[in-house]
């Protein structure tokens, strides 16, 4: 018997016995029941001060972050008894990677930094809550996104996924700078990424109005928020303890296609043109954050950056080793594709290469690349989340291996879609619907080979290795409910009846538990408004090795458990 010692905290959760790890299209599902359990008890000054104004840009200002919906997981009862375990549970005997994982929770100001055990490392204080990455760097400072939102009559633009500004800790909690872009015109969401040279990437919305949208060729039916905010990328070099100069950008702006009219700009044939965006395209419904962009990372040895677009259920890759001019056009960079896309994948009915049979990603999240010298190096690992997949809605983690060639660019044969055509690695468990987060939530690839897993809408973290087991899991005790200490449930407050696409209306009466569990608490939505009850949800976590550098030297004595 595999002995697994567990460190209780304030929620308790049930995972499913049986998960399954399906490696790409023949490997059979593999059971990785979580083994019997010996239960042991064991028992954070910034200022809110205006950023300089970025260059060609307007100034900013602030909002919310992005909703998140409940997740069921529960027992195979086909396999041994259900174990409950609390907070935390760590398997030794099957190769947890031992490291440090830091986390912001959605609605909290705080941002931790816990071992595998559960105990507070580190901790950071914010005047803001996240919106919504945070990142530990190389040299132990914090990189932290940030809602900075002024207020719903701002006039900012205020949907899921808000930011406005980016800031920097150092490891004893100062803010030493900040960036903000948070105004009628643009405003930063979402994510970035800490480039070598100190720069850093990051995404931002900007808004183009119904006249601009329809001279470019956007169908005037579906501007039914009379205003378009397509995303755009940029590249911010530091300055001083605030602001900073844009020194490279691009925008989705620049690279569109449409077939809708031939008296409007961006006229063409859209399968014969994968490296543009259609301008029409709507996944369910047609909204003002066409794109959604959710997430970006930066490759340094191709000078690549992939970003998932959520909203066309695709990820896409763009040349940075373009100039912002390039950028804008259809030639130059190391591909000579200037800033057209050089791949895309998941859904290649977008580009009228495929049919709605053909999608693989469904509203996915936090596409990245697994670093060289990972186990997987050079693929891409997406967090697939899922919501409308044709037989149910569950979440997978999803590994492919692109299709790069030498020379940087990616193959595509005219009229097909972009390879591959299946995953090389799958995630999923053995009852699908099992593990499902339908927002925000992400993936990261460990170097012992495990992924670890954050189940964002419910603030639940795991490990597991390759063949599907579950190795280590924690879930996140800060909940933003007044009164709630540890071992004491938040309370579902959504309207009388209300219930998400594809869910039963709730029974406010009872606490927001998954079906058939009365001990896993499960995070309501993320509300703006008088209704908001977002509950211990989590955007994305990441694990850092003991030999990290930003780690190097640093008070890593374990402080006790987070309440």
């Amino acid at each position: 018997m595999k002995t697994i010692t567990a460190i209780a905290l304030s929620l308790s959760v049930l995972f499913s016995a049986s998960l399954a790890c399906q490696s790409g299209s023949e490997a059979p599902s593999v059971i990785a029941p979580l083994g019997q359990l010996e239960i042991s008890e064991s028992q954070s000054d910034t200022s809110n001060q205006a950023g300089s104004q970025p260059a060609n840009l307007n100034t900013p200002v602030e909002e919310t972050p992005s909703s998140a919906s409940e997740v069921a997981t529960e027992a195979d009862s086909s396999q041994t008894s259900p174990i409950q375990v609390e907070t935390i549970a760590l398997d030794q005997n099957a190769g947890s990677f031992e490291g440090y994982t830091l986390f912001s929770p959605i609605t909290s100001t705080s941002t931790y930094l816990i071992d595998n055990d559960g105990q507070l490392i580190h901790s950071w204080e914010s005047n803001f809550t996240p919106g919504q990455s945070v990142y530990l760097l190389e040299d132990g400072s914090l990189l932290r996104t940030a809602n900075n939102s002024p207020g719903p009559n701002s006039g900012a633009f205020n949907v899921g996924g808000a930011g406005g500004r980016i800031e920097l800790y150092n490891w004893n909690g100062d803010l030493t700078w900040y960036y903000e872009l948070n105004n009628d015109q643009y405003r930063l969401h979402h994510d970035v990424s800490a480039l070598p040279n100190g720069n850093i990437l990051a995404v931002a919305w900007e808004a183009k109005s119904a006249a601009e949208a329809i001279t470019a060729g956007r169908d005037p039916n579906l501007l039914t928020d009379e205003v378009l905010w397509p995303d755009m990328i940029i590249e911010i070099e530091p300055s001083g303890s605030s602001g900073g100069t844009i020194v490279w950008e691009w925008h989705v702006w620049d690279h569109l296609i449409q077939d809708q009219d031939p008296t409007k700009d961006n006229y063409g044939i859209i399968s014969e043109h994968p490296e543009l965006i259609d301008l029409n395209f709507v996944q369910r419904r047609s909204v003002a954050d066409w794109n959604h962009i959710n997430s970006i990372d930066y490759n340094p040895e191709l000078d690549q950056i992939i970003v998932s677009a959520h909203n066309f259920s695709e990820l896409w890759i763009i040349d940075h080793s373009t100039t912002t001019a390039e950028a804008t056009a259809h030639s130059g960079g190391n591909s000579n594709m200037g800033g057209d896309l050089l791949y895309r994948w998941g859904n290649p009915q977008v580009y009228d290469s495929g049919s709605a049979a053909d999608q693989t990603l469904f509203v996915q999240h936090d596409a990245e690349w697994i670093d060289i010298g990972l186990p997987g190096e050079g693929n891409i690992l997406i967090f697939n989340n899922g919501m409308g997949r044709p037989d149910g809605n569950y979440s997978t983690i999803v590994e492919i291996t692109p299709s790069l060639k030498a020379d940087g660019t990616y193959e595509i044969t005219p009229g097909q879609s972009y390879a591959p055509e299946s995953a090389f690695w799958t995630y999923t468990a053995k009852n699908p619907t099992d593990f499902y987060g339908s927002k925000i939530s992400g993936s990261q690839r460990l170097p012992n080979g495990n992924t670890l897993i954050c189940e964002g809408t419910t603030g639940v973290f795991f490990e597991a290795n390759m063949n599907g087991d579950i190795v280590w899991s924690y879930i996140n005790p800060i909940i933003n409910f007044p009164g709630n200490g540890q071992g004491q449930s938040p309370q579902d407050q959504r309207p009388s009846g209300a219930a998400r696409p594809g869910q039963q209306p709730r029974d406010n009466n009872k606490p927001n538990r998954a079906p058939g569990n009365s001990s896993l608490i499960i995070a309501s939505d993320t509300a703006q408004g008088p209704d908001a009850n977002p509950g211990n949800s989590v955007f994305k976590i990441e694990r850092y090795a003991p030999d990290y550098p930003g780690l190097a030297d640093k008070d890593l004595t374990p402080k006790g458990l987070l309440e």
